[in-house]
């Protein structure tokens, strides 16, 4: 194929470069989600056991709640994704939507225990002790995070399919799933050892690179026009 030749899916064309372009903008948003998303279950049981949670409270917040709002959330949004039409797209609304809240919530809970420390002192210094403070201030932004997470995680994968010519879409995945596994292994091999002695600054810093990588990549790519949602499906 030549320098010019013009690759297409749905109402969206792509020469050569605009391809290259285009998988360097979703797989780089792609590397922000996934390093952002090893912060909550590496470093969480570590913050919660600090302050004596129970093994009980820390499954709950891990596995069971963020579980239960996958159950409930994913297929209402995911169902909204599909039949949304607007100039931004179908799927990027839901993301653009989604990343300031998400990346407030996750630096907020970097630093519960300060503001749980805070409450103790503003409200109930007399009532009960500080750590119930700290892990209620943390169990509140854990599910406050999840939910707004379910709007990302709900519709990320299937911009993929809607904005990558379907000729491509493996070549794509599996470098989609490479990007994955290398910010898995930079999070652990150069982050997790820092968890002790800064691990606010930790989550800090995955919530300002997924506001600004989500956001950026949001920006660069562009989707389709889409046919008009069939009459059936709006019921």
């Amino acid at each position: 194929m030549t320098k010019s030749a013009i690759y297409q899916v749905g109402t969206l064309t792509y020469t050569r470069g605009a391809l290259a372009a285009l998988f360097i903008w979703l797989l780089w948003g792609d590397f922000c989600y996934n390093l952002m998303l090893q912060v909550m279950p590496q470093l969480l049981p570590l913050f919660l056991a600090r302050f004596d949670a129970s093994s009980l409270l820390i499954s709950i917040l891990l596995v069971m709640l963020p579980e239960a709002v996958n159950l409930v959330l994913n297929p209402i949004i995911s169902t909204m994704s599909d039949r949304t039409r607007s100039k931004w797209g179908r799927r990027r609304p839901y993301l653009l939507f989604s990343t300031p809240f998400l990346s407030l919530f996750l630096l907020l809970l970097g630093w519960s225990s300060e503001i749980g420390a805070w409450l103790h002192r503003l409200v109930f210094a007399d009532v009960i002790s500080v750590n119930y403070v700290i892990l209620g201030v943390a169990a509140v932004l854990v599910f406050s995070y999840k939910v707004v997470e379910i709007f990302c995680n709900s519709v990320l994968y299937y911009i993929f399919n809607d904005v990558v010519p379907h000729q491509f879409i493996g070549t794509f995945m599996a470098l989609f799933r490479m990007i994955g596994v290398t910010a898995i292994f930079l999070f652990q091999r150069y982050l997790m050892g820092y968890a002790d002695d800064y691990m606010p600054w930790i989550f800090t810093g995955a919530a300002v690179l997924y506001f600004t990588g989500m956001t950026a990549m949001c920006l660069a790519v562009k989707e389709g026009e889409y046919p008009p949602v069939d009459p059936a499906e709006s019921k």
